[in-house]
């Protein structure tokens, strides 16, 4: 099997939902050439479902950095938010995921973004991540504001 048969067997298994078959062939696909933005991000959802965090940080990073270099922020912002998630929840890493999030909300400012364009789904992703700290600390009706703007992002994206 060649490297385009491996990552379209990838590609096949993640449509499929079979993470870890997946998650193999995305891995072995990269050491062939390395992954795209999107299969990066396909590759760290596999990783994260399949118990290995190390390895979803790594595609994530690789994800990020990709989409913001070929210009893509609100995709590199989505990446962004789920490497926070991961470093929050599985890691307790919040530090490390608040410099995550003050990073794609940097990229998503209007310097980075195209006029027509000022909201997109990755900033109600962003405001998500400091919502569900205020949940995890207990305060949910200081949550509620931030949740209720995020989902009004979501219905407007």
């Amino acid at each position: 099997m060649n490297a385009t048969d491996v990552l379209d067997l990838a590609r096949k298994c993640f449509r499929e939902q079979s993470w870890k078959p997946a998650f193999d062939c995305f891995r072995l696909a990269d050491r062939h050439e390395a992954l795209d933005a999107t299969d990066l991000d396909r590759a760290a959802r596999c990783a994260y479902l399949t118990g290995h965090d190390d390895e979803c940080i790594r595609l994530l990073e690789r994800a990020f950095a990709a989409h913001a270099t070929d210009g893509s922020v609100d995709t590199a912002g989505e990446s962004a938010f789920w490497l926070s998630f991961t470093l929050t929840m599985n890691r307790g890493e919040t530090a490390l995921a608040a410099g995550w999030l003050a990073r794609a909300e940097r990229l998503l400012t209007p310097a980075h973004r195209a006029e027509h364009d000022p909201v997109c789904a990755a900033h109600g992703l962003l405001i998500l991540g400091p919502a569900i700290a205020m949940l995890m600390q207990g305060d949910a009706a200081l949550a509620l504001p931030a949740l209720t703007e995020a989902h009004h992002i979501g219905l407007e994206s």
